[in-house]
């Protein structure tokens, strides 16, 4: 049998954190990798890895990545992607070792189609409008993502059937909603719609519909991108609200939880947390948290403080550092708490909201999606601080569910072949970021024509962290159809 997969990532600890893998740690990863790669790849077995096999710093990573490699099964071939360096490449356990691959797929009829491997998602690709395949692994992002039940996402991290948040238009309620179809336009010619405002940033089709109230609040209607520019203010959503069970939490831990992630320094193997604060109403604070938990306060030459203390038993097994799923389950009153504290230590006050500052970008995407779904805009933005070449992220908060899309703002251009992509989900509508910058936003607009070939990610991410079959390809591409309806109607409307 053939079996496909890519984006594995062995041994390559950023993952983890900003693929949102559900393993506690690069151990845990590999073990579960592995067993998943063996439980449906036999030694007889073929199997196409479509790059991002691990990641390698020099030699003294050589002998983790052959250890993997010496226990999967299957004869193993290897299309490279840009994380593969020379210790993975030039590992003698590939069978083949090369960019760029062509297979055939059999079939009943007497010809077979052609089957491109390439890590890369390719505009064309070798007989593609004569229904060649292309199976891939990474894909370069279109500046856009969606809001999704397990965080933002991008189009080659979408799941059909995954839930994500939706307003139903009947009574203005955000509830939970499924996506049905995911829309892929590889050649898109034509017109497209863009408007960069303060807090709202979109760029998308001419007819892609788009919810929003009448300059009035008088009215909630879906219209198409072009009419926003008739001179015409309107009004989009920029977040919803939505009942969450709250977590088992007092409002002091929720605010210890915070103080910790934002300037605590933590020995996983101790469970010590050490938080050092010059500020002196961060000190005050620090104080009044750890009042009732045994602790050491120590004063440095440097004139800060030193706060030494063991976590508490509430918080085991929970992510500190970066922020845990866990806290999406805060209800309204906590997550105020969770703001508030978040003013006092890695933040400040700024009017009537609340600026976020963090080194740890899954941290501020978790917080914009809790925002989002509690009633407040929140716009993410990077930049680089201080001598550090790496980005800092920064999240404004704001009670602010609305925001006026003034058509002055709003701009037309043709464009030809370029990529657009987009789903289809109960309700019709579904939250966007686009440069930092969150609305709602409507259905796809599936009447474009889309490729003949048909496209597909292997990667593990995308199929339950297990290699694909020759079968399970045919399963998944062949039933697609070329859409001819306009799916940015409501499945509803006649």
């Amino acid at each position: 049998m053939i079996f496909f997969t890519s984006d594995t990532h062995f041994n390559h600890a950023k993952v983890l954190e900003h693929s949102r893998r559900p393993f506690r740690d690069l151990d845990e990863m590999t073990e579960a990798l592995i067993y998943n790669w063996n439980s449906v790849v036999s030694k007889s077995d073929v199997i196409y890895h479509l790059g991002d096999f691990g990641l390698t710093w020099g030699a003294k990573h050589q002998d983790a990545i052959d250890s993997v490699l010496k226990k999967l099964n299957g004869t193993k071939i290897l299309i490279t992607g840009n994380h593969d360096r020379k210790e993975v490449t030039k590992n003698k356990r590939w069978a083949l070792v090369t960019p760029y691959h062509e297979i055939k797929m059999p079939y009943s009829q007497p010809q077979s189609r052609k089957i491109v491997l390439c890590h890369y998602a390719l505009r064309t690709w070798n007989q593609c409008h004569r229904g060649a395949y292309m199976l891939h692994g990474h894909c370069l992002d279109m500046e856009s993502e969606i809001l999704t039940d397990a965080g933002w996402k991008s189009k080659d991290q979408i799941i059909i059937g995954e839930s994500l948040p939706a307003i139903n238009p009947d009574n203005g309620e955000l509830v939970t909603a499924a996506i049905s179809e995911l829309h892929y336009f590889p050649h898109y010619s034509g017109d497209v719609v863009s408007f960069s405002g303060k807090s709202i940033n979109f760029r998308v089709t001419s007819q892609h519909r788009i919810p929003c109230f009448s300059a009035s609040n008088s009215s909630f209607e879906f219209i198409p991108a072009n009419q926003f520019t008739n001179r015409t203010n309107r009004r989009l959503l920029r977040a919803g609200t939505r009942k969450f069970p709250g977590l088992p939490w007092t409002d002091a831990e929720i605010r210890l939880y915070v103080l910790m992630a934002a300037d605590g320094a933590i020995k996983p193997t101790t469970n010590l947390c050490r938080v050092a604060l010059f500020k002196a109403r961060k000190k005050k604070l620090a104080r009044e948290l750890l009042a009732g938990t045994p602790h050491k306060e120590l004063l440095r030459k440097d004139g800060s403080s030193s706060f030494n203390f063991y976590i508490p038993p509430i918080f085991s097994g929970i992510k500190i550092k970066g922020s845990d799923p866990i806290l999406e389950r805060m209800d309204d009153r906590q997550f105020e708490i969770f703001l508030d504290t978040y003013s006092q230590t890695d933040g400040c006050r700024s009017g009537k909201g609340v600026i976020i500052y963090s080194s740890k970008e899954v941290e501020i995407d978790r917080i914009q999606a809790m925002a989002v779904q509690r009633g407040y805009g929140a716009t993410k933005y990077s930049r680089i601080n201080g001598f550090s070449t790496r980005p800092g992220y920064q999240l404004s908060v704001f009670k602010a569910g609305k925001s006026n899309c003034s058509s002055t703002k709003v701009s037309i251009e043709a464009v030809r072949e370029e990529p657009f992509w987009c789903v289809t989900c109960t309700h019709s509508n579904f939250f966007m970021r686009r440069k930092g910058k969150v609305h709602l936003t409507g259905n796809s607009h599936g009447s474009l024509p889309q490729s003949a070939g048909r496209i597909l990610d292997v990667g593990v991410d995308k199929h339950n962290y297990r290699p694909i079959s020759m079968a399970e390809v045919r399963e998944f591409m062949e039933p697609r159809p070329i859409y001819s309806e306009d799916h940015h109607q409501p499945k509803n409307t006649p």
